[in-house]
């Protein structure tokens, strides 16, 4: 995606224009947007006074071990706040991606939750591996029970403990000869804002790509 290659290289700011819907505004994020205009933001109004302003999220002390997609990319590059539903197109986003890429594409993402490699993400995930060169899935111990992850000799399965970080992270990476994009996620957990929030990082970098996706290609 030239636009944010470009962004990401000249470190500059993208603005995008007639945000109507959240799938506008999904395509918006994904290509690197981080301001937006348009009615899917309300209509002029005026401003109401005393506007809560959310309290900001501090780095920890002490840099934790770089051994999961979202802590090597957090490292590098600012986190930006998110629900789940639009992490989920934003991840169905990358997937279609990866389908138009060639044979040297490389998909590895993580599932926090078991629950969430239901039966429709295993039909796409055996489509994406059919396709790829690798594709791995990263799931919770005990998900070798699930019915049909055998039957898909070019999907790796690996499995990590419930107290590993991999279980508090989302990752999508794909990575082939032409393209490179990374969406990586982590819960934030003691929120003040009802309902399950994410801190993401969405990135074309090739370097930062491929760094993270390292960290997971070590666990295969």
């Amino acid at each position: 995606m030239p636009v944010t290659t470009y962004t990401e290289h000249f470190q500059t700011t993208v603005l995008a224009e007639g945000v109507e819907t959240e799938r506008d505004l999904v395509k918006a994020q994904a290509l690197g947007a981080t301001l937006g205009q348009g009615w899917f933001f309300g209509r002029p109004d005026p401003v109401p006074h005393g506007m809560p302003v959310q309290p900001g999220f501090a780095r920890p002390s002490r840099e934790p071990a770089l051994t999961t997609p979202f802590l090597v990319a957090a490292a590098e590059q600012p986190t930006t706040q998110s629900d789940k539903p639009l992490l989920i197109e934003m991840s169905k986003f990358l997937e279609a991606c990866a389908l138009e890429c060639d044979e040297t594409t490389l998909v590895f993402s993580t599932f926090q939750e078991n629950a969430n490699f239901n039966a429709r993400m295993l039909g796409r995930y055996r489509v994406l591996a059919d396709r790829a060169s690798l594709v791995a899935a990263y799931l919770q111990e005990g998900v070798e029970q699930k019915v049909g992850l055998a039957d898909i000799p070019k999907l790796r399965i690996v499995t990590f403990a419930e107290d590993d970080d991999l279980a508090a992270e989302w990752s999508v990476i794909v990575l082939s000869s032409r393209y490179c994009a990374m969406l990586c996620a982590r819960e934030v957990i003691d929120q003040p804002i009802p309902g399950r929030r994410f801190e993401f990082i969405l990135t074309h970098d090739r370097g930062l790509v491929t760094r993270a996706a390292i960290t997971l290609a070590n666990r295969l």
